[in-house]
């Protein structure tokens, strides 16, 4: 009685078949893929929102300047001035090069006060070949 036959192990399947376990493993597969994908996608996405954020800071750097430089007269700042140069950021063990176009002309908002700035910067930077800018305009009074 406590013998086991051929016929009674055959017809006791208790476990996975190779078959089985192979399309499992190949469902696994594509489950993975589909999220490894998702991963690059949205390191990339959040690599380009930190290349924006640090455009808008030297952005930032590049207003307060002109800023400190309309508040003490800079005599530089008296006529159409137009400059393009290069500022360099570190950005997790990257070095970013930005595009700075600065554009400053002397506005008349009222009369007699023609002393007002127009400053309207473009940053540019490339990413993966492909190239991004950020565009901000205002006008500094002096104090």
């Amino acid at each position: 009685m406590g013998c086991i036959t051929m016929a009674n192990a055959l017809r006791n399947n208790r476990g996975f078949s190779i078959i089985e376990g192979l399309v499992a493993m190949m469902i696994l597969m594509v489950v993975m893929l589909g999220m490894l994908q998702t991963i690059i996608i949205s390191s990339d996405a959040t690599m380009k929102n930190t290349y924006r954020d640090m455009a808008v800071k030297v952005s930032q750097e590049q207003l307060e300047t002109i800023r400190n430089s309309v508040a003490a007269g800079d005599p530089n700042l008296t006529a159409v001035t137009s400059s393009i140069f290069t500022v360099n950021r570190q950005i997790r063990n990257t070095s970013i090069a930005y595009t700075v176009n600065r554009f400053v002309n002397t506005v008349q908002i009222a009369a007699g006060a023609n002393n007002s700035k127009w400053v309207d910067l473009s940053i540019t930077w490339t990413h993966k070949g492909e190239t991004f800018s950020y565009n901000t305009s205002t006008i500094v009074r002096p104090q």
